[in-house]
């Protein structure tokens, strides 16, 4: 049986930062909350997001976070650039496809996760999509937990390949090997404080 590589989606395969940023910057204005920097932005970013929007400041007993969760959610839905892949995903699938079993293990709402698939025509290139249950953003702990059962692989022959240091947590957290790109949503300043020897690369989804 080949071994098993899953991507990350957001920041990893997708490349919304701006999106996402932008999302986040029309939430703190309307929270009454100063602008940050894009630097800012991935240099304090971090997994779960509950978390992160605690630290940029956003106040829960003015509105709950599932409140601001759905105001993000609109605005990052609603921005009018169409939804793209990083530059050479689709040959980096291609060329790991004929060695590999790829799968989706994402924090991003499941059925919105199969349908950017969809739309980006890449679908056919997963046996196995995951995503979590809402759009709370949380952690994903529980879906390689999940993944390992029904597939029955051993950590050994799995890789999760990220842009977080919560991918490598999750990945830790069941001695599954991990990698993590440079494209995405959270910097390797941050990356590197955290981890002694960081499992970080430059990846052909990087722009």
């Amino acid at each position: 049986m080949k071994p098993w590589i899953l991507f990350d989606f957001n920041g990893t395969l997708l490349d919304d930062l701006d999106r996402g940023f932008m999302a986040l910057q029309s939430l703190r204005k309307k929270s009454g909350l100063a602008p940050i920097t894009f630097d800012w932005y991935r240099d304090h970013f971090t997994f779960p997001m509950e978390g992160f929007y605690r630290q940029m400041g956003f106040d829960f007993s003015t509105r709950s976070y599932q409140e601001l969760t759905e105001d993000f959610v609109e605005a990052y839905h609603n921005s009018p650039d169409p939804f793209a892949l990083f530059p050479d995903v689709v040959e980096v699938l291609v060329g790991l496809s004929d060695h590999y079993q790829l799968g989706v293990l994402s924090a991003y709402q499941h059925k919105r996760l199969e349908q950017r698939l969809d739309e980006l025509e890449v679908s056919s290139f997963f046996a196995k999509i995951m995503g979590i249950s809402d759009d709370l953003a949380g952690s994903k702990t529980h879906l390689l937990e999940d993944f390992l059962k029904q597939t029955e692989s051993k950590p050994q022959h799995v890789v999760l390949i990220g842009d977080t240091l919560h991918d490598w947590e999750v990945a830790q957290s069941y001695k599954v090997n991990s990698l993590l790109v440079e494209s995405g949503h959270q910097s390797f300043t941050l990356a590197g404080a955290h981890l002694s020897d960081p499992p970080l690369m430059k990846c052909n989804t990087s722009q």
